[in-house]
């Protein structure tokens, strides 16, 4: 199982800044932990290419 970090960002910093923080794209595995198999399959199948096409009714 992946290492889930954390960024200690100091009250002075915080207050004046602003942080932008990219997580990496999830892997399926990681996906498992909260959503079901049939959703992870969905997920892992759309695109913005892909929306256009979907059978909204089978899904």
């Amino acid at each position: 199982m992946d290492k889930i970090t954390s960024v200690a960002i100091p009250a002075a910093l915080a207050a004046t800044s602003v942080f932008l923080i990219r997580s990496h794209k999830a892997y399926s595995v990681e996906l498992a932990h909260f959503h079901s198999a049939d959703n992870v399959e969905f997920l892992h199948r759309i695109s913005p290419n892909t929306c256009s096409r979907m059978n909204w009714q089978n899904v």
